[in-house]
């Protein structure tokens, strides 16, 4: 088997276990597909390490003790201790190991098959007809790696939008679809949900795009293109929407951290102005209590997510938009806690 076909089953099966479509990991996968065949100097790896596969080469035959459950016993031994003591991201050691062993479990499927249960000197080879196995450099095994090739890219693209179960959810409108999605990548991209319902106050047909904000427990806390905060759900009837069907999509690249603090008697204004910067969407959460509390001109909320209000001397916010939040209470001096929300699009 030529290398390349090597280096495609295991980037195929990589994407497929770990759902993944991360270009670095596919290509460790790929790298570590090669080297089984240290155990000969014709291989890539062998012309790379030559001392290593002459080693080799003298003591075992090809496709013996590398291609082997053993070796995959070695190397997990040697890689997993590693990455427990922190020098090795898991998934990078994830795609090394699963690479390496997609790397010989190829050629069982080759004329001579392997010695997958080395040191039994048995070969696994599939299938048991020799006429059907793959040759080494055939048309039949370009034509396998043209169609592992057109699988790679196919897995890679679902992959690349939240895995084949968000995609089934997708398919059927599931909310568990977009729950996960939001999981696997909220924290690094903007997460756009695509919401069919009726709004609960009118019963106005809904049938929008939303950045998600905040997903919990099939609720929803989302905000328009035109900058309107609606809480959507399937289950919560006080939801501004009430979702018939979602799907998302992934989003452009755009990183969330949060920063929690608590406030004594401070400029709320000018302790919230430094997170105002372009490029950053910024909301805002907490329990505070401000000065001169009986003469605040909150918004009223008729079919918007009341994403700010007062209660006796107490504001309460949940995910108010920064903007909103300096505009209607920054002049004041307050005293709590908050909770600021930072989406950066980078």
């Amino acid at each position: 088997m030529i290398a390349l076909t090597h280096m495609v089953i295991s980037a195929t099966g990589v994407s497929l276990f770990l759902q993944t479509a991360d270009y670095r990991i596919l290509a460790v996968a790929s790298a570590a597909s090669l080297f089984p065949d240290i155990d000969t100097s014709k291989s890539i790896t062998g012309k790379l390490v030559p001392f290593a596969s002459r080693w080799f080469e003298r003591r075992f035959p090809h496709r013996s003790c590398t291609h082997s459950l053993v070796a995959s016993f070695v190397l997990a031994a040697i890689t997993y201790p590693i990455a427990i003591a922190g020098y090795l991201p898991l998934d990078i050691t994830h795609a090394i190991n699963l690479g390496y062993f997609f790397g010989y479990f190829g050629d069982a499927f080759t004329a001579n098959g392997c010695e997958m249960f080395w040191p039994s000197r048995v070969r696994a080879v599939w299938p048991g007809n020799r006429n059907f196995r793959l040759k080494t450099g055939s048309q039949i095994e370009y034509l396998v790696l043209a169609i592992l090739f057109v699988n790679l890219l196919f897995i890679g693209n679902v992959n690349a939008n939240g895995g084949m179960i968000t995609q089934f959810n997708k398919l059927i409108g599931s909310s568990v679809g977009v729950e996960q999605l939001y999981k696997q990548q909220g924290a690094t991209h903007l997460i756009i949900a695509h919401i069919s319902g009726v709004m609960s106050d009118d019963n106005a047909n809904v049938n929008e795009d939303y950045l998600i904000i905040k997903v919990q427990n099939k609720n929803f806390i989302v905000q328009s293109k035109q900058g309107e905060i609606y809480k959507a759900s399937t289950t919560d009837p006080n939801a501004q929407i009430l979702i018939t069907r979602i799907a998302a999509d992934v989003g452009q690249i755009a990183t969330t951290r949060i920063e929690k603090f608590k406030l004594e008697d401070v400029d709320l204004g000018k302790t919230l102005s430094s997170y105002d910067k372009p490029k950053m969407m910024v909301y805002v959460s907490g329990n505070l209590k401000v000065d001169d509390s009986d003469n605040l001109n909150l918004p009223q909320f008729k079919n918007e997510f009341a994403y700010i209000h007062a209660t006796g001397a107490n504001v309460i916010l949940e995910y108010a938009p920064l903007k909103n939040v300096i505009s209607q209470i920054g002049d004041r001096f307050a005293t709590g806690y908050l909770e600021i929300k930072i989406i950066n699009n980078v």
